[in-house]
């Protein structure tokens, strides 16, 4: 009778551990860049994907509200919106302001317009204007965060946004006029 031989574990063969590592390295700049990403935001009370720094004001041109009559009301200061990326982004995340300036929204075409306050933490006075720079609509003290569309109910080829309180503080109202230059 033939004697068994005790069995012997063989080493098994090499696998190909190059992809293994190839996995683990791109798992891990993966994760590395969901991190850097996530970080950038400060998971703000109101707003999950506020930003930690917000836009900084750049002057850009100044705006003088005038009276039918052409009496200055108020000169300030603004930042120029003039073009799809900068009309989006408009005041989102911006938690400062002063009453000396304000942002102004250039279109292309006269026409009516909407806008809403999704992302904007300040609230506003908004103004829409037609191409003669008169005021044709105003919403006073928008509600930060709203979805709601505020529609210029007429053609409109600019928007002038400020603090809340701004146009009552300073008396301007619908039929006023707006007169600007851009540096």
């Amino acid at each position: 009778m033939r004697e068994k031989k005790p069995y012997i574990q063989r080493p098994a063969a090499k696998k190909n551990t190059g992809k293994k590592t190839l996995i683990f390295a791109a798992l891990l700049i993966f994760l590395m860049i969901i991190y850097s990403v996530l970080s950038f935001y400060d998971g703000g009370k109101d707003d999950s994907t506020s930003l930690k720094t917000e836009p900084a004001f750049k002057k850009q041109g100044e705006l003088v509200f005038k009276k039918a009559d052409g009496s200055e009301i108020r000169k300030i200061d603004i930042e120029v919106a003039n073009d799809d990326i900068k009309r989006a982004q408009g005041m989102m995340y911006r938690t400062t302001m002063t009453e000396s300036q304000g942002m102004l929204f250039t279109f292309d075409e006269e026409a009516e317009q909407g806008f809403w306050m999704s992302n904007t933490r300040l609230s506003l006075d908004i103004m829409y204007a037609n191409s003669a720079g008169q005021i044709v609509k105003i919403y006073r003290n928008a509600v930060p965060y709203s979805e709601e569309t505020l529609p210029s109910e007429a053609p409109a080829i600019y928007v002038v946004e400020t603090l809340a309180g701004f146009c009552q503080k300073y008396g301007i109202s619908e039929g006023d006029f707006i007169e600007f230059t851009i540096d």
